[in-house]
Order: structure tokens, then sequence, then C-alpha cells
């Protein structure tokens, strides 16, 4: 991103959690389990490769986290963020589609 002057504005480090607000308004942060490059495989291994040949290691770092593991803050049970992310953005498919019928001839 392009800031006045022509510089780049540096990246905030936030850190890599999980967050859930309680019903006092209190964050509890569970911290994100990277996985290590070499067992990215997939659009994974290949996102973390670009980055890498890039240069941009906090790109490549990132995508660690995502690809990692997360703990869930309410039950303490781990699971695969990049694979939460997808089902619960991926459209949702009929068990049992119908499709209708196009031949006309019976």
């Amino acid at each position: 991103m392009r800031v006045g002057g022509g510089g780049q504005r540096p990246p905030r480090d936030y850190g890599h959690y999980s967050a859930i607000r309680d019903h006092d308004d209190d964050i509890h942060r569970v911290p994100l389990h990277p996985a290590s490059p070499e067992e990215l495989t997939g659009i994974g291994g290949w996102a973390h490769g670009v980055a890498t040949a890039g240069g941009d290691t906090t790109l490549a770092d990132g995508l660690t986290y995502l690809f990692g593991r997360a703990t869930c803050s309410m039950c303490g049970s781990r699971f695969d963020l990049a694979d939460w992310l997808e089902a619960e953005n991926s459209p949702r498919q009929p068990i049992d589609p119908i499709v209708p019928r196009t031949d006309r001839s019976t």
C-alpha cells in the first residue's frame, strides 16, 4: 500500500491468536499453532513458496499460521484453521440434488 511521499506503510503485528469475547467484554486469546513450511502442501505450500520466492517473509510467516492449527477457547479442541475457514465459507450443497428433467419426449 502506498502512502504520501511514495513510502510503504510497515505491516502491523497484532500477533497470531484466536479470540473470544465473553459476557463481561473480556477477550480471551489463545495462540495459533503454525504449520512448519515443510508440512505445507497444496495451495498452502504453493502460496508459501510464492511468498518466499518473492521475498515477502511477513506473508510467508502469516501463511504458516493460516494453514496451521487453532485451539477452541471454549472446549480446547484443536482444528485445522484453513479447513474450518473453507467449510464455513463454502456454498452449501444439497446432499441429494433434484435435477429437473430436460428430456420432454417422454
